[in-house]
Formats: structure tokens, sequence, C-alpha cells
């Protein structure tokens, strides 16, 4: 047989096995039926020039040579309409009128083939067979310029195609398919225009061979990158209709391709309706869903939950958790997403839900690559074991995890007791539980892994084959964010009682401390002469001073207290404060605050206990030794950024060890009541510090490195008032003379304080509640010998207190003088005594110093 003959006829049956090839793994893709097109046409002339080689009847051959042209002139015409298809689709207007215009161009050249040869004369038979005589006519230069332009159009878009997109698939195949149309193109024109014009009649019909590095490359494209072989839209009928949840499949854009049963029930929508909707359509509020995507798209992996709410046909609003994960190819470009949705209106069991889950999971894996976006979308590991303890399946959750931990999983080989990290004995327990008893179970436990800790809630449900249990499926969530919860209330009560218990104590050990300082005070002053004894009444004294410093740190964790606020610079009291503190110890530090420090309100006595707190931990940190780097700084704080600050203005002040630092896991708890690392100390340092700071509106931040050491930065807020001047404490009593009115409902404080007034000059009656110091009060009024002052406690268990008090005063004498007293802190009363009625306040406990300077104060009218 002719040799050229059986060349022809092979490399059209190759043509034709490929388009078969490439059109049955996907029929419905458009790339793939014009890819089956041209190898059809292709297959055809390589048929039909075979025919001609061994052909003897000129008629016959003219006959053939006709249906053969037929691929050569329709070809181009497809091919810019595939390469088209592969840049862009028909997106673009000016590349539909491209591929139109080469579609109606070959159907004219098809029409003038009907009638005669395209661009050929005559056909002659030479010895090798017959040979077609190109005539250089109208048509054949329009055959020249239109087979020209679609293969130059067609290589410059591939080619700009290749540089820009992302997608690396598409790049490739660009590529390959811009390599064959080029190589293709340049031998079509050396042999179909070049050596058809030299005068032999040895060189035989070769441009139909040409054809197959076309079409065996952009077949090699297609089957080696996938070219839409395998597609969202293959996505199996019976696995979406299975999903208990609605679930929907898009392309890359965001169009529906696929919905099950489902979702067309949940949103009374028709099959053919919701198919090449948006996305975006479906959801009331789109904004969240296309933000996701496009994190997505951002190659993030992360599956997203959030919570959406659609819209059904009849426009009702059907609240929804929803799941969003994207589906690529193993180049790793997305080809669509998965979005897995629960209708919230109805609550299942977990039972119920998870079974359903599980069976249309294991069906998805078992026939499309959506089974495996579906069960990834879960944040929870999901795992399911044999009875010999192997993992038959798990999810992406869990391959990341173990993936991290260098551990090696597969599936069928590998046992659950390999993956100590997460699952325990107490797991292996459980399951061989189900096992034994077939129930379902649960246990919540603690897992520690390189210095960090999270709570696991893991479920065990039973998976039956014909009332066998075969398998186990195992549901591990992360619950640490609801144990934190559930520890932050726990912490929330403690703290209360702490603060209920602090302020008793403060209240009830400011009183005694009321009339033991009281009581000293009054020696002091029959004592004068008596050096010794005078030197031993100092002496108790101060050790009561001492004892009040204690109740305020008590009075710090009371709920509710205000501390006195005053208005100062503090880049003096910042030096001397740390001065002190550090003095005589082996720590030396470095100061830097600049000299346009902002101005803040504080009270200076507690800030300075929350320094003296912090210096004492720092010291610890660097074992008496090293230096500490302090600095002050003015801070704008925008957008939340810190949490438990509003934005503003504010002055920060950073104290910087170079100790061992602070392990991260204890970073977060070294503020909590009573925790400490140290065997020493109550663990209420830093407690009182946070507290003290947060009570003047700022907040404490701490950073540190183990190794490297631990910054504590404090942020307070500016202050915009005039600062205070500095007042120097006069010890000296000052007598007075007056009628006075006491209401305490505490004996030895009440007797105390008479005492102490009436050591002073002042005449005095006292009440133990609100309701007798109001009868004494309107009595003096009606006798016209009105008490000049009185002076109340704050606080009467089971009575009327300070504040009720002078509020039912006043409706009898507005003109009334009224001292607020008390051992509480937990009350704004005592810091912002005028705005409540009062004239003055004094703080328990105290002085007769203080309390004779409060009442001539008062009763002279210096408010």
């Amino acid at each position: 047989m002719h040799t050229f003959f059986l060349i022809s006829y092979t490399v059209g049956l190759i043509h034709l096995l490929q388009g078969a090839y490439v059109l049955k793994q996907n029929p419905k893709a458009i790339k793939n039926r014009l890819f089956f097109t041209i190898v059809t046409l292709g297959f055809i002339w390589c048929m039909m020039a075979a025919f001609l080689y061994i052909t003897r009847d000129k008629n016959t051959a003219f006959v053939l040579f006709r249906i053969g042209l037929v691929g050569p002139l329709v070809i181009p015409a497809i091919i810019i309409h595939f390469c088209i298809n592969i840049v862009s689709g028909t997106k673009k207007k000016i590349f539909r009128i491209i591929s139109g215009g080469a579609y109606i161009f070959a159907f004219i050249l098809l029409i003038k083939n009907m009638t005669g040869f395209v661009g050929y004369s005559d056909i002659i038979n030479v010895k090798f067979g017959w040979k077609t005589v190109l005539d250089i006519s109208f048509w054949s230069v329009g055959y020249f310029i239109y087979n020209t332009f679609v293969h130059i159009f067609s290589m410059i878009i591939l080619i700009s195609y290749a540089k820009k997109t992302e997608l690396k698939i598409i790049k490739k195949q660009a590529s390959i398919i811009f390599i064959c149309i080029s190589l293709s193109f340049i031998l079509t024109l050396v042999l179909d225009f070049i050596f058809k014009n030299i005068d032999t009649i040895f060189i035989p019909e070769f441009s139909h061979l040409i054809g197959i590095i076309w079409i065996t490359g952009t077949w090699y494209a297609m089957v080696k990158y996938n070219l839409l072989i395998v597609t969202p839209q293959m996505a199996s009928e019976k696995i979406i209709m299975s999903m208990m949840d609605f679930a929907i499949i898009t392309d890359a854009e965001g169009k529906i391709l696929k919905a099950n049963k489902q979702t067309e029930l949940l949103l009374d929508f028709s099959p053919n309706k919701l198919i090449n909707m948006s996305i975006g359509e479906v959801f009331i509020h789109p904004a969240p869903v296309l933000k996701i995507m496009n994190l997505l798209r951002s190659k993030e992996n992360t599956v997203h939950n959030i919570e959406n709410s659609i819209t059904t046909s009849g426009s009702n609003e059907v609240p929804v958790i929803l799941s969003i994960s994207k589906i690529m190819n193993r180049t790793g470009d997305i080809i669509g997403y998965v979005f897995v949705g629960h209708d919230e209106r109805e609550k299942k069991e977990l039972r119920n839900e998870v079974d359903k889950r599980y069976l249309a999971e294991a069906e998805l894996k078992k026939t499309s690559t959506e089974y495996k976006a579906t069960i990834d979308a879960l944040n929870a590991f999901l795992i399911v074991v044999d009875r010999d303890m192997k993992i038959t399946l798990m999810n992406k959750a869990l391959r990341n995890h173990t993936s991290i931990g260098g551990i090696k999983i597969e599936v069928g080989e590998t046992k659950l007791s390999e993956i100590k990290t997460i699952f325990k004995n107490n797991v292996i327990e459980s399951i061989h539980n189900v096992f034994n008893n077939g129930e379902q179970s649960m246990i919540v436990e603690k897992i520690e892994n390189d210095n960090q800790e999270f709570w696991s809630e893991t479920q065990f449900i039973p998976v039956f084959n014909n009332n066998y249990i075969e398998k186990v499926l195992i549901i591990s969530t992360d619950i640490t964010d609801r144990k934190k919860m559930e520890d932050y209330k726990l912490k929330s009560g403690l703290a209360d009682s702490i603060s209920l218990l602090s302020g008793g104590i403060a209240h009830d050990f400011n009183n005694i401390l009321t009339s033991i300082l009281g009581n000293i005070g009054i020696g002091k002053r029959y004592a004068e002469e008596n050096e010794f004894l005078f030197e031993i009444l100092e002496s108790v004294e101060k050790a009561g001073l001492a004892a009040k410093d204690l109740t305020s740190q008590l009075s710090t964790f009371s709920k509710g207290g205000t501390p006195l606020l005053e208005t100062h610079h503090i880049n003096t009291w910042l030096k001397e404060t740390c001065s002190f503190f550090l003095s005589g110890s082996g720590i030396y530090f470095e100061i830097r605050i600049p000299g346009d420090l902002w101005m803040v309100s504080i009270d200076k006595k507690l800030m300075s206990r929350v320094l003296q707190n912090l210096l004492i931990n720092t010291k610890e940190a660097m074992r008496d030794k090293g230096k500490i780097e302090i600095k002050a700084y003015n801070s704008i704080i925008e957008n939340y950024t810190i949490p438990d600050l509003l934005p503003g203005k504010y002055v920060k002040i950073e104290l910087r060890d170079f100790g061992e630092g602070i392990e991260k896991k204890n970073l977060s708890k070294i503020f909590d009541p009573y925790f400490s690392t140290k065997n020493f100390g109550s663990g209420l340092g830093l407690s009182i510090a946070y507290s003290i700071v947060r009570k003047h509106k700022g907040t404490i931040e701490v950073t540190s490195k183990k190794g490297e050491g631990t910054t504590f930065s404090i942020y307070l807020p500016v202050s915009t008032e005039n600062p205070v001047k500095a007042q120097v404490k006069v010890e000296t009593t000052v007598k007075g003379s007056g009628k006075l009115l006491i209401m305490d409902d505490d004996d030895i404080v009440r007797t105390t304080i008479q005492k102490m007034l009436m050591e002073l000059g002042y005449e005095v009656d006292s009440a133990p509640n609100g309701h007798e110091a109001l009868e004494l009060y309107t009595r003096s009024l009606v006798e016209k010998v009105k008490y000049d002052a009185v002076i109340l406690d704050l606080i009467v268990p089971g009575s009327m207190g300070g504040e009720e008090t002078l509020t039912n005063l006043k409706e009898i004498d507005p003109e009334v003088k009224a001292i607020v007293c008390s051992g509480y802190s937990e009350n704004n009363v005592l810091s912002g005594y005028r705005e409540y009625g009062f004239c003055g306040m004094v703080r328990k406990p105290f002085r007769i110093e203080e309390l004779s300077r409060v009442i001539r104060n008062v009763l002279n009218g210096n408010l």
C-alpha cells in the first residue's frame, strides 16, 4: 500500500482518538467540544488526502479534494474561537466580533468551495498521487490573509494571557498551545505557500499532516493540565441530593453551578432559576460572603464559618450558619467554591446531624472532589476509626494539625494511638466503650503541648452496618474560648467576693483605727510633758498609720471605689518615686522623660503603690542586680488598638527589665488575684496595680519573651485641668467652738470622735443612725439652738445612711453644713462629696489634727 496513504490514514486516526478521549472526559465543556470538532475536521482532511494518493480517476480525486478542503477552510475559525475561549470566554465584545467574523468568512469559503476550487486552478496526477495547482487569485489571497490573521491573532492573545494570568494551569496551557500554533503556522507557510510554487512534481501534499503538531500539543495541554476535564459542573447529582443541609457549588466567579434539593426546598426556587445566579443574590447580607471569597482568593486556605440569612422566593428571611471553602485543582488554582449551610430555624439533635453529615460526606468521598471540600469545611477534628483502631478517614483540620506536629498519617494504616498530641489513652478507652455498648459518649479534657494549652470536647458516635458497629466517628472540637468564658465568669464571681470581703474588712478595720488614732491623738495632748509616754504614743500612732496604708490596699479591690484625682506634672514625682523604691538595692535605673510630657489626673498615693508593686516584681526578676529602663512619653491611641482603652491622648510609662522573662502561658494570668509563680508572696501586688490603674481609666499592658526580659506599659489618660499647687501639711490641731452633731453606727467610733471634738472645744451630740440624727436636728431648730455642722457616717447597715440623711436634713434646713465620714471606699461620695451636697470629707481612719482642720474649714466657709 502507498506509504503516503498509510501516513495520512494513521495521522487521521490519531486525531480522532485524541478528540474522542477529550470529549469523553467532559462532553459539556465548550473547549472540549471545540477541540473535538477541530480534530474531526482534521480526520476528514487526512482521510481525503490519504485517498488522493491512491485514487486513479481525476473526477474522483476532484470530489475527494473538494470534501477534504472543508478542513483547512473551517479549522482556522474554530481555532480562533478555541483560543478566545481559553483567555476570556466571550466576555469581551471585540473577541465575539472577531470570532464571528472568522466563522462568516469560513462559511463564504465553503460556499465557494461547492462551486469551484478555492485558490486552486487544477488538480494533476503525479507519480505519488494527485496534487493541486495553486492559483494566485482573489480567493487564494483572501484565504491566505484569513489563515494568517487567525494564527497570528491566536498567538498574540495566548502569549499575552500567559504573561498576565495568575492561574498556573492556564499559563501553561496557553504557552503550550502558543508554541504548537507557531510551529504549525510556520510549517504551513513553508509547505503550502512556498513549496507549491516550486516547479516540481516530487513534493506530495503535507499540509494536512502539519495539523498533528497543533492537535497533539493541544491534546497534551488539555490532558496534562486538566483543561476543563474536571470541573465543578461534574459534581454528582446523587451526592448533592444526599446532603441534609443546603449545599451550593459555584465557579471561580461565584456563579451557581449546582444546588441540592434541600437548597431548592429552603429557597422555594426551581432548579433552573438557581443555576447561573450569582451567589450574592442568595444572601440578605452578601458583603460578608463576598469578602470571604476575596480572602480565599488571596491564598488563604482557612474554612470560614459565618452567620447570615438567605432570601426565599417569597422574600422570607431564613437565618443560617454558613461554611465557605474553595475548590482547588492540583496546581493550586481556584476552580470553584463550596457553600454548606445549616437552617437555624430548627435545631436538630447532635446524633442525627452528625450521622446525616457523615453519611453525606462518605458518599461524597466515593464520587467527587467536592466531598473533600465539604468535610474540610468543618472546624473540628473529624476522624473515623475501625475496630483495629486504624484511621479510615480524617479531615483537613486534623491533617494540618498533625503535619505541623511532624506526624505522618496514612489512611488505612496509621493507628489512632500514634497521634498522642491530641488523642490520649482516655480517648482510646472511650472508643472501646462505644464498640462494646454501642452508645454515643463525650469527654471534655485539657490538652497541653509546647507551653500551650487548650480545651477539647470529643464526641464518640457509633457507625452501624446492619446492626453491627463497624466504625466509630470521632469529632473533637476546640472549646477553649467557651472554657475561657466559663473561667472568666468564675473569676468574676471570685473578684466580686474578694471585692465584698476586702471592702468589709477595710471598713471595719478603718473604724477600729479611727478609735485607736483618735484616742492616741487625745492622749498625746495630755502626755506632752511626759516625754517617754509621748514617744510611746507617737510610735503607736505610726503603727496605726502603717495599718491605715494596709487598709488602703484592701480598699483597692473594693468594687466601684474612685481615687481622689488631682492634676499633676508627673516628671519629678516619677523620678523621685522610682529613686525611692530602688534605693538600697543592686538595681540602677535609666530614666528618660521628655520636657513636654502631658499632665495627668492621678491619686499620687495610689499611683505610687502601682510603681512600688511593679518595681518589686522587676527587682525580683533581675535578682536585685542590673539595669531597669524607665521611659515616659506622650501617646495617642486610635481605633481601639489597645483593649479596654478609649481612643484619645494618654501618657505612657514603660518599665523594662532584662530578667528571665515570663512564660507565654502565664502572661494572661499575671494580673489575676493570688496568681504567682514564686514560692513566696501573696500574688496580690500586680492585681492591686492593675486595679488602681483601671480605676484611673487607664490600663497596664505587659510584653515578655523568655530569657530576654519584661516590659510593663502603664497608660494614663491626659488631663486638661489646671495642676494642683503643692500644699504644706500643717500637723497642728485647730481649736474651735460651736455645736456639732455626730451620726455613726459604731459606738466606739462615735464615742471617740465625740471625745476628739470635745477636746477641740466643741459642744457635741451624737446619734447611732440617720433617724435619730434627724430628730435631734429638728429639735435644735425648734429650740433655736441649731447645730453649726453635722458629721455623717456614709454607711449605716439596716438604717438611714449619711447620703439619705443629708437629703432629709436639707428639706428642713437648706443651709445645713454636713461633713461626710466613712471607712468604705466603694462609694463615689467621698471623691466627689461636693456633688452630693456635703461641705467637707474625712476618710477613716483620721487623726485629730486632720479632723480639726476639716471642721474649721467648713465652719469658716472655706469650701
